[in-house]
C-alpha cells in the first residue's frame, strides 16, 4: 500500500467516524433504541459517501489551507455549542441511567462532561468539511444577492433594517416579553404569553444554534440546521459584544429582521415592480401588523418565510441551488413541502412524483446524518401529540369565523388585550371571535378579484394557491383554532393576500396614476396609524407586566 493510499484510506476512515460521531452529538431526541438506528444509518452512509459515491476523492484534495481559518473557527464554535447540548441534554441524564445501580462506579458530572468533550472532538472533523465546503456556496449567493441590488433596494434594505433593529434594542431592553420572559420570582414563563407563541422557550433551548431542541420537532424537523449558519454568527457577534445587556437575542432578533426584508425586496421582485410601485409595496408590506409584531417576537417563523421565499423566488428565475431552498423551507415548516410540484419541470404526475422522490431521498440523507431520523421513527406519536392543535372540537362555523378574522390581522392589528384569566400568569390574547370580520370577508373577496385580473400572471397563480392552502390548513383543517392563535400563522400567509390586493389596486387605477398613489398613501397611513399603536400597545404590555 503506498503513503497516498494509506492516507486516503486514512482520511476516509475519520471522515466516517466524524460523521458517525456527529449524528451521535446532535442525536438528543428519540429512545436509546431509535438514536441507535439513526447512528447506525448515518455509519452506512457515511461509508457509502467515502468508498462508493467517489465525492470524498475529489473534496480532499480540494482543501486549501488559506481557506481554511474561517471554516476552522466558525467549525469550533458549532462544535462548542453542540458539545455543550449533548451534556447538558443527552449525556448526563443517560449515564446517570446506566450507572445509577451499579453500585461500584463513582459518578460525577464529570464523567458526563469527558463523554461530551470525547464525542465533540471526534466530530469536529466532519463539521470543518461541512463548513468549509458550505461556506463558499452561500457566500456566493449573498454576495450575488448584495450585487443585484439596485440603489433602491440597497437603501431600503439599510433603512428598514436600522429602523427596526432601534425598536427591536428599545423593546428588548424595557421587557423580556419578546425573548426570555419572567415573572416576578425570576420563573421563565415558556409559553402564551405574547398571544399563543412560545418565545420563551424557544430563546431557552435555543432552536437557532440547537439542531436537536425539544421545539425542532415532526413540523419543522431541519429548523436548527438551516438556522445554524445565521445563529452561528449571531452568538460570535454576542460574544464579540459581550459589554451590550442582552446581545445574543437583540443580535438573532436584527439578523431575522434583515433575512424579512431580504425577503420582502424578493416578492417584490417576483411581482416585477420597479421603481416607486416597488417601493409602495415594501412600504405595505412592512406597515403590516405580521412583520411589524415578528420583527420584535423572537419566533421561528422569518426563518421558515425565508426559506420559503429563496425556494419561490429560485423556481422563478432560476437563480441558486432550488433543491436546497426546498429542503430549507419544508425542513423550517414541513407545511411548505406542499410546493414540491415546482420542484419540477415536468408536467406530467409520473415526472413530478419521479423529482419529487429524489429531493425526499435527499432530505432523508440530512435527517440521518443530522441526528432527526428518531423524529421519523417516532411520527405516530408526534401526531397524536400535534392533533390538538387542529380544531377537531371546533364547530365549521367558528372555525370560519376565526379564519376571517385571520385575513384581516394579515393586515391590520386584531382584537387583542390583556389576559389575566386564560393562563395563570397575564398574557396579551387575541379576543374570542363570535362575530364576521366585514374588514376579513372584504379583503377575501378582493385577494380572489386581484388573481381574476392576473391570472396568467404566474407569482400571482401561486400567491392565490397559498391563499387557498391557508384555507385550508387554518379554516378546513382548523390548525390553530383550538386556542383561538391564528395570528401565529399571519406571517407565513400574509405576503400573499398582501400581493394579491396590491396587484388589484395596481390594475384597477393603472390609467391614473394621481388616483393610484393617493389611494395607496391613504391606505399607508391608516396601516401605520393602526399597527403602531398595535405595537407600542405589545410593548407597553410588556413594561408593565414583564420589566426587564
Amino acid at each position: 500500500m503506498t503513503t497516498v493510499t494509506a492516507r486516503a484510506h486514512l482520511m476516509k476512515g475519520a471522515f466516517i467516524l466524524s460523521g458517525t460521531a456527529m449524528t451521535g452529538l446532535v442525536s438528543l431526541k428519540g429512545t436509546a433504541f431509535h438514536v441507535a438506528i439513526g447512528v447506525v444509518c448515518s455509519f452506512l452512509i457515511l461509508c457509502w459517501a467515502a468508498y462508493k459515491s467517489g465525492y470524498l476523492d475529489k473534496v480532499i484534495p480540494a482543501i486549501r489551507k488559506k481557506d481554511s481559518l474561517l471554516p476552522l473557527l466558525f467549525a469550533a464554535a458549532i462544535d462548542v455549542s453542540m458539545i455543550d447540548y449533548f451534556y447538558k441534554q443527552r449525556t448526563l441524564k443517560n449515564v446517570r441511567e446506566m450507572l445509577r445501580d451499579t453500585g461500584y462506579m463513582p459518578y460525577g458530572d464529570e464523567i458526563a462532561a469527558a463523554i461530551s468533550i470525547i464525542v465533540g472532538i471526534a466530530a469536529f472533523y466532519f463539521l470543518f468539511l461541512c463548513v468549509y465546503l458550505l461556506w463558499p456556496k452561500l457566500a456566493a449567493v449573498a454576495l450575488e444577492f448584495a450585487r443585484n441590488l439596485t440603489k433602491l433596494e440597497k437603501r431600503y434594505l439599510i433603512f428598514s433594517t436600522a429602523l427596526l433593529a432601534v425598536v427591536v434594542i428599545i423593546a428588548f431592553n424595557v421587557s423580556s416579553v419578546f425573548y426570555e420572559t419572567r415573572d416576578q420570582s425570576g420563573e421563565i414563563v415558556r409559553f402564551d404569553v405574547v398571544y399563543t407563541t412560545d418565545t420563551a422557550d424557544l430563546v431557552d433551548s435555543n432552536v437557532y444554534l440547537n439542531i436537536s431542541s425539544v421545539q425542532n420537532d415532526l413540523k419543522q424537523p431541519l429548523f436548527g440546521l438551516f438556522a445554524l449558519p445565521f445563529a452561528i454568527v449571531g452568538m460570535v457577534a454576542s460574544k464579540l459584544l459581550f459589554f451590550v445587556p442582552y446581545s445574543y437575542p437583540i443580535m438573532m432578533q436584527i439578523i431575522q429582521v434583515f433575512l424579512l426584508q431580504m425577503a420582502m425586496v424578493l416578492i417584490s421582485r417576483m411581482l416585477k415592480l420597479r421603481s416607486i410601485d416597488q417601493l409602495i409595496l415594501l412600504l405595505f408590506l412592512n406597515a403590516s401588523y405580521p412583520v411589524l409584531m415578528f420583527s420584535l417576537n423572537m419566533e421561528q417563523y422569518i426563518f421558515s418565510l425565508f426559506w420559503l421565499i429563496l425556494f419561490l423566488y429560485s423556481c422563478q428565475f432560476g437563480w441558486g441551488p432550488k433543491v436546497y431552498y426546498f429542503i430549507g423551507a419544508a425542513g423550517s415548516l414541513l407545511t411548505s413541502a406542499v410546493l414540491f410540484p415546482l420542484l419540477s419541470r415536468s408536467k406530467e404526475l409520473k415526472g413530478i412524483v419521479k423529482d419529487a422522490g429524489k429531493v425526499a431521498l435527499q432530505a432523508l440523507v440530512i435527517l440521518i446524518l443530522f441526528g432527526r431520523l428518531p423524529l421519523l421513527l417516532e411520527v405516530v406519536s408526534s401526531f397524536k401529540e400535534n392533533m390538538e392543535f387542529t380544531g377537531a372540537a371546533i364547530s365549521s362555523g367558528d372555525k370560519w369565523l376565526q379564519y376571517v378574522n385571520f385575513v384581516a390581522s394579515c393586515f391590520v392589528k386584531p382584537g387583542a388585550g390583556v389576559d389575566r384569566s386564560t393562563f395563570e400568569h397575564v398574557s396579551y390574547q387575541l379576543h374570542a371571535v363570535h362575530s364576521l370580520n366585514i374588514l376579513g370577508l372584504v379583503l377575501m373577496i378582493l385577494a380572489v378579484a386581484g388573481f381574476l385580473l392576473h391570472y396568467k400572471h404566474r407569482f400571482m397563480k401561486i400567491c392565490v394557491l397559498w391563499v387557498s392552502f391557508s384555507f385550508l390548513m387554518l379554516c378546513v383543517v382548523g390548525w390553530g383554532t383550538a386556542e383561538n392563535g391564528l395570528i401565529l400563522y399571519s406571517l407565513y400567509f400574509s405576503w400573499a393576500f398582501m400581493a394579491l390586493l396590491y396587484m388589484l389596486i395596481d390594475k384597477l387605477l393603472a390609467r391614473n396614476h394621481w388616483v393610484k398613489y393617493s389611494v395607496h398613501a391613504l391606505l399607508l397611513i391608516v396601516m401605520i396609524g393602526l399597527n403602531a399603536q398595535g405595537l407600542y400597545d405589545l410593548i407597553r404590555f410588556g413594561a408593565e407586566y414583564y420589566p426587564v
